[in-house]
């Protein structure tokens, strides 16, 4: 009698994302666990990994669909263009969505990054005022630690806020005012996001 291999711990973490997923693309991200499955039972190890990969990659699509309802609606005078969502690799893999707003010939984008592994040295900066750069401030903004930047311009800048140790918000302009940068910040709910899986 030949004995079933125990299922490695990839295709094990791959089969509970299944099971955290919602019904949006449900039958492709099942359907490329049951590839995934096929393939590993016939030893064809290449193609389970890349059934799983991509089986993630829609799992993380999902959770970006989520992130994306908590982008801001324009502030009074901006108009908000199409939301956007998209795997990250600047800061090691995770999910990023992002908007852009304008207003005459000022710009503003808010990104929300999530479960990136890269993202925990960066929020170090949060709780250490000594590793601030430049001119970087540290502010409260609806409770929660807020970075913000503004380049000796005058006219460009950025705000990052560290959200539930899992999620960055950042928020770049150019050609805008601090006051620009900190009405965005104060139209997103920061409780739901850090509630958000």
């Amino acid at each position: 009698m030949q004995m079933r291999r125990p299922w490695p711990a990839r295709v094990l973490f791959a089969l509970a994302l299944l099971w955290l997923t919602g019904t949006a693309r449900a039958d492709d991200v099942k359907d490329a666990m049951a590839e995934a499955l096929r393939a590993y039972e016939a030893g064809e190890y290449t193609t389970a990994a890349g059934q799983l990969d991509y089986a993630a990659q829609l799992v993380r699509q999902l959770k970006g669909g989520r992130l994306e309802t908590l982008l801001p609606e324009p502030v009074a005078g901006w108009t908000g263009a199409k939301k956007e969502v998209a795997a990250t690799s600047m800061f090691g893999g995770g999910t990023s969505v992002e908007r852009a707003y304008t207003k005459l010939d000022s710009r503003i984008t808010v990104q929300i990054i999530g479960d990136a592994p890269m993202l925990q040295g960066l929020m170090m900066m949060f709780g250490n005022p000594a590793m601030l750069q430049g001119n970087a401030k540290l502010q409260t903004i609806k409770g929660q630690r807020a970075i913000v930047q503004i380049e000796p311009n005058g006219t460009d800048g950025e705000l990052s806020i560290a959200v539930g140790q899992r999620f960055l918000v950042k928020i770049t302009g150019n050609r805008i005012s601090r006051d620009d940068l900190i009405a965005f910040a104060q139209t997103i709910d920061y409780e739901e996001l850090a509630k958000t899986n």
